[in-house]
């Protein structure tokens, strides 16, 4: 219950933030943002450093993640302007770039982002680091919301609602006593279905 109660407390934080894209790649753009959504955060784009800066004099981005090189300036470019605006200066940047360039990293750095990516970006990587960059307890397995039917062998209906690396959140009718082991089979669509063990924790 307590799981559950630090779980919806997590959603209602993450409802009143976002995460501002940039990036000069309209398909970049749209996958970022997706696996952003994917992973619960708010996310509004933009495609050059100008679109940026309009947007961020209107609200301000709890992150910002912008590509190293763009059309008409870059992220390294819009991190240093950011950093003399008194009301931008705080906002973390994390800078994204095809460039394994360790000069280009050691120059992003000097100037104060908050993180790096070598694109393309992988689910993972880009998980790691906003939760890594924003959130007050970085989670260290992946968790995307779902709502899966799930059976664990009572016959009721029961629904998992966070999957990750390391488990599941399933809600149940009845309270199940701790690290008690229960068959799990989760319905993913009509006919397909995945059937495995689990322990309550």
């Amino acid at each position: 219950m307590e799981k559950q109660k630090d779980h919806g407390r997590e959603l209602e934080d993450r409802k009143r933030r976002f995460i501002l894209v940039l990036d000069g790649n309209a398909g970049e753009r749209y996958y970022t943002s997706m696996i952003l959504q994917r992973f619960e955060y708010n996310v509004c784009t933009v495609g050059t450093v100008g679109e940026a800066l309009e947007f961020m004099s209107l609200a301000q981005p709890t992150l910002l993640i912008a590509d190293a090189t763009l059309p008409g300036g870059s992220g390294l470019t819009l991190l240093e302007m950011m950093r003399k605006d008194v009301r931008l200066a705080d906002v973390p940047v994390v800078i994204a770039s095809y460039s394994g360039d360790a000069s280009l990293e050691q120059e992003c750095r000097r100037l104060g982002c908050a993180g790096w990516m070598v694109k393309p970006l992988s689910a993972e990587a880009l998980y790691r680091t906003v939760q890594a960059v924003i959130e007050r307890t970085p989670r260290r397995s992946m968790r995307i919301a779902t709502h899966l039917k799930a059976d664990l062998g009572s016959g009721a209906s029961d629904v998992a609602t966070v999957i990750s690396e390391h488990g599941m959140f399933v809600q149940t009718p009845k309270l199940l006593p701790v690290n008690t082991t229960v068959p799990v089979k989760l319905v993913i669509r009509d006919g397909i279905s995945i059937t495995t063990t689990a322990r309550d924790a």
